[in-house]
């Protein structure tokens, strides 16, 4: 682990010099604190903020930081983590992202300084490269949770492509072949619309590509599902995540359209919504991907040398009532 005597042999100074820099840079001259912080930088040094948390315990800590606040995905992992026998005396400490990849490298940098256990995260699209030597240079176990990004840190990984394939098969079993992928573009691949086209070549039938729509978080969700709702073209609908399941409703509702009779639709993700309104979802193991996880980090505490390890768990599907069959 970097230390702040690292830093202070680098930049020729004391290492009371160092700790001044971080904790009163007024009493430092400007060379001295430019030194200081150049030399820092490039040891990818983060101070020990451990002292100021002592009565946090924060050294017994967990991080999380959470890519969207908006998908319940997150919290329901964090929530089985924390109910693990293993874990009832850590504490957890959430931050949010919102897929902003400065914020989440602002984040990495107060976990790492605060000194935590461990970190969970899910690297956003624009992932800072810098992520992958902070964590390694300064020891801690880090877990990349379902999107991979950086080869050198453990990771666990749901495969969304069986999903997708699990949810278009079903539709495509009850006579649909008109079937709209509403998903998220991403420059780390769910490879969602790899298991919608499987299910098609599977069954021996043509997808059309234009039914793959891919949105940015910023896109006019509502603008584009309602124009393709109301066409009444495509009999089926997956919606990935909270938000577009919620705007897909909404749209159908504006257009008093009722799901199963004038449209079927399976949620990807089975979020609270689904659950109330009896929608098939395609679901996630919550228990498997805690233990799971915990299981990974363990071994990373123990074995801090061993090669890191990339894990895939298979979601699956839950049927309920709202697939119309047109055969």
């Amino acid at each position: 682990m970097i230390t702040s005597k690292d830093v202070a042999n680098k930049a020729g100074v004391s290492v009371s010099t160092v700790s001044r820099v971080f904790s009163n840079p007024k009493m430092i001259s400007e060379k001295a604190r430019t030194k200081v912080l150049k030399a820092a930088e490039e040891l990818h040094y983060i101070p020990n903020t451990t002292a100021r948390n002592l009565k946090m315990n924060i050294s017994n800590t967990f991080g999380v930081i959470v890519s969207d606040s908006e998908n319940p995905f997150y919290l329901k992992v964090v929530r089985e983590f924390n109910r693990l026998p293993s874990n009832k005396d850590i504490k957890t400490l959430i931050m949010f992202s919102e897929e902003d990849s400065e914020k989440e490298y602002s984040d990495i940098i107060s976990l790492v300084s605060s000194k935590v256990q461990s970190i969970m995260f899910t690297p956003t699209s624009e992932s800072n490269e810098k992520i992958e030597t902070l964590l390694i240079s300064n020891q801690i176990p880090a877990l990349q949770l379902y999107r991979k990004k950086f080869n050198a840190i453990d990771s666990l990984i749901m495969d969304d492509g069986y999903g997708t394939y699990l949810a278009t098969k079903e539709l495509i079993q009850n006579g649909h072949k008109n079937i709209v992928l509403l998903d998220y573009k991403l420059s780390i691949p769910t490879h969602r619309d790899d298991g919608y086209k499987k299910a098609f070549q599977e069954a021996g039938l043509e997808y059309d590509q234009k039914n793959i729509i891919k949105f940015s978080f910023e896109d006019d969700f509502y603008g584009v599902i309602y124009n393709l709702l109301k066409n009444k073209k495509h009999t089926a609908y997956i919606p990935t995540g909270d938000k577009m399941i919620h705007t897909l409703c909404r749209c159908l509702g504006d257009l008093d359209l009722k799901i199963k009779e004038d449209v079927s639709v399976i949620a990807y993700d089975d979020v609270t919504m689904a659950k109330y309104i009896n929608l098939s979802a395609v679901s996630h193991p919550f228990q498997e991907i805690a233990s799971t996880a915990n299981k990974i980090i363990q071994n990373r505490i123990e074995y801090p040398d061993s090669k890191p390890q990339e894990v895939y768990l298979k979601p699956f599907l839950i049927k309920r009532d709202s697939v119309k069959n047109i055969k």
